[in-house]
């Protein structure tokens, strides 16, 4: 899969922004590190979206049933996410944070902002899921829409 036309120079604009530069994959996929956090890129997953993720890491087995309702708690609405969806990858059952983003509301500006902000979830979520390993009674925290302009 290649990366699409319309969406090749926006995300050249994000990169050349911060200063990085994305290498894209035969698969569409991109990888770069924000504030110690892996983020990966999928172009074009489906047709005419950015899929952005990161891995939080694992859900500890006692708390496992805690950290699920949580989690279905904060998907429900996607408050508590700031847009974003949390999931559970098979497997390895690591707990990932994902948007999508349709192609045609992308440019450097709203890609730097969902990127910030999906650091910033990441933390929140990884403190949340810390504390859920020992506190059964842990609430997802509320928050704004990701990639919000002020």
């Amino acid at each position: 899969m290649s990366v699409s036309v319309d969406l090749a120079p926006r995300l050249t604009d994000f990169a050349q922004d911060l200063g990085v530069a994305l290498t894209w994959d035969d698969a569409g996929m991109a990888s770069l590190v924000i504030d110690k956090h892996p983020i990966t890129l999928v172009a074009n997953f489906p047709v005419g979206h950015v899929t952005i993720y990161t891995v939080l890491g694992p859900v500890a087995g006692p708390a496992r049933a805690s950290v699920l309702r949580l989690m279905l708690q904060a998907n429900c609405g996607w408050a508590a996410t700031r847009g974003a969806t949390l999931s559970l990858l098979g497997g390895s059952g690591d707990t990932v944070l994902a948007i999508r983003l349709p192609a045609v509301s992308l440019d450097a500006t709203r890609l730097r902002t969902t990127l910030g902000d999906l650091c910033d979830t990441a933390e929140t979520w990884q403190a949340v899921l810390a504390s859920a390993e020992h506190d059964n009674n842990t609430q997802p925290p509320a928050s704004v829409a990701i990639g919000t302009l002020a």
